[in-house]
């Protein structure tokens, strides 16, 4: 969300001495969010807020002392307070949740139907956030089931400081279309803001992952196995409702480079009204050795709509 010219700028003064201008969003117990017109939104704890409201003077840098919380970006921005299930449940600022739903119907020689419902929710604090990843996929040909997809996941990142993350992620698949009657990836990975900027930034991490994975094919053992796992995030706000968001999450056998898989995916969310979003998605998988009879790669593009709270 931008500032608009409408409201006039509030300032605040940190204990550090840097002066944030922009306007306060919401206060709860012990944080301040604060809508920064440099920085964007910001989790700003209230024990570092020495004063505000005052003149606008220039701003002073030098770093925060070690005595005080880090002022964390709230990235993603929580979503707009007026979305209706927000005003209605009086859900709290550090809650987010969001909700996706997609359909494609194609009538050629055969009638197909693909049907798709994701939902995700999170949490934050001063210095954590903890989410959640749900996803369930059908289709069908003349009615009759040919492929379900169902992923769980949840998350966790510690915010170290402005730069620096902590992330921790473990992930359940099951994709009757590839064969796999089940994959558990569990991945530890510090991560880095490469830039972050008030409407773009470019997220970056490599750590340890651990697979377990089993192939719907009869007397299939289950694989367990260490991987090496990469991963990349990088957004931009094209207009103050426009966003593109691109990630890359690979994985790599250590021990046999030619072991290998990756997702790849982009979204462009162009926001509706508060809370309702229309989203084009490209997305693509790649396996280097995938269950017997089952193509290498997969790309898809769907349109969805979302509902963020």
């Amino acid at each position: 969300m931008l500032i608009g010219s409408a409201h006039a700028a509030e300032t605040l003064r940190l204990s550090s001495g840097e002066i944030l201008i922009g306007r306060t969003i919401e206060r709860t117990a012990g944080m301040i969010v604060f809508e920064s017109e440099t920085l964007g939104r910001l989790r700003v704890p209230a024990a570092s807020v020495q004063s505000e409201n005052g003149p606008a003077p220039a701003p002073v840098g030098g770093p925060a002392p070690s005595s005080q919380p880090p002022v964390v970006a709230a990235d993603p921005a929580p979503a707009p307070s007026g979305s209706w299930v927000r005003r209605k449940l009086s859900l709290p600022a550090a809650f987010t949740g969001s909700v996706e739903f997609g359909a494609d119907v194609l009538s050629a020689e055969a009638d197909m139907r693909n049907y798709h419902f994701e939902a995700g929710f999170g949490w934050k604090d001063e210095k954590n956030e903890y989410a959640t990843y749900h996803l369930y996929d059908y289709v069908s040909v003349d009615g009759v089931q040919a492929a379900k997809t169902h992923d769980e996941g949840a998350r966790w990142i510690r915010h170290l400081n402005s730069r620096w993350m902590l992330l921790g992620q473990a992930d359940w698949r099951s994709d009757e279309s590839q064969q796999l009657d089940y994959r558990v990836d569990t991945v530890a990975v510090p991560a880095f803001y490469v830039w972050k900027q008030k409407r773009s930034a470019l997220l970056a991490g490599v750590g340890p992952a651990h697979e377990w994975r089993r192939w719907l094919v009869p007397g299939a053992a289950t694989v367990s196995h260490w991987n090496v796992a990469a991963y990349e995030v990088l957004r931009f706000g094209l207009t103050p409702t426009l966003s593109l968001r691109q990630t890359f999450l690979a994985y790599v056998d250590p021990q046999d480079r030619d072991d290998y898989r990756y997702v790849f995916d982009v979204v462009l969310r162009q926001q509706l009204t508060a809370g309702v979003s229309l989203i084009l998605n490209y997305n693509r998988r790649e396996e280097s050795r995938p269950a017997p009879g089952i193509v290498r790669e997969q790309d898809r593009l769907m349109t969805k709509l979302g509902y963020e709270f």
